[in-house]
């Protein structure tokens, strides 16, 4: 997250998981650097969800790029900061 923030390089050598599990704010789902919905692009705002970092694509080739077919999709695809968005249920208390 910090190298998303600062558009610093990243990469990794091993799978990574990391959780919001009170959402996200509203991204832009191809281009980590996106600030304004108004200017176009695949925008989503994703309740709570798994974030998975893979060292190579072979693990999420298979996968959606599109956030709005339901289940697992990739975000960020064609930056060094891809990673598998997977939704989850969080139960009401």
């Amino acid at each position: 997250m910090a190298a998303a923030a600062s558009g610093s390089a990243f990469s990794t050598n091993v799978v990574g998981t990391s959780y919001m599990l009170q959402g996200d704010a509203l991204v832009n789902n191809n281009d980590p650097t996106a600030k304004d919905p108004n200017v176009g692009g695949m925008w989503i705002q994703e309740g709570p969800h798994l974030m998975m970092l893979y060292p190579t694509a072979e693990a999420y080739a298979h996968l959606p790029r599109d956030p709005n077919v339901g289940g697992p999709y990739v975000m960020w695809g064609r930056t060094p900061l891809v990673h598998v968005m997977v939704p989850v249920s969080v139960p009401d208390h």
